[in-house]
């Protein structure tokens, strides 16, 4: 089995909608690379908060998704959940929007980071990217600019 890549997003601006739009970019290009992902997100408020954006994070795109649940897998592009499906079919890019290291997140092929720029929560992220290092993976760092 091919070894995970492991990228973190690192914000600079607080708060939950900038994690959250950049999730749909990072969701968006998985698409046009005709990946499926998985959002992981933390609670039920921001799975609904997660389908608001993809619904309208830009005014000229819409990102198809369903929900991880009691029926199974959604055959949408974009699949959104509390926790890791166990579906086989899983998609090969996860989106980790929760704050504790995803499990098991070695059956996915890439997993990506989103790093909030509030201090106290940027630590608890190091000793996530510790996790991955002692566990073989070396995690690549993205530093993302202000949105104009």
């Amino acid at each position: 089995m091919a070894r995970t890549r492991v990228d973190f997003y690192l914000l600079d601006t607080p708060g939950e909608s900038p994690a959250l739009m950049t999730a749909c970019r990072l969701a968006e290009k998985a698409i046009q690379r005709q990946q499926h992902v998985f959002v992981r997100v933390t609670d039920a408020r921001q799975l609904r908060d997660m389908g608001a954006a993809l619904w309208g994070f830009r005014a000229d795109a819409f990102l198809p998704h369903g929900l991880v649940g009691a029926e199974g897998a959604p055959i949408e592009p974009v699949w959104l959940g509390v926790e890791v499906p166990a579906d086989e079919r899983l998609p090969p890019v996860m989106i980790n929007l929760d704050w504790s290291r995803p499990s098991p997140w070695e059956r996915f092929g890439r997993v990506l980071e989103i790093v909030p720029a509030e201090p106290a929560l940027r630590a608890g992220m190091r000793v996530r990217f510790r996790e991955y290092r002692k566990a073989g993976i070396e995690p690549n760092t993205h530093e993302l600019a202000p949105r104009q």
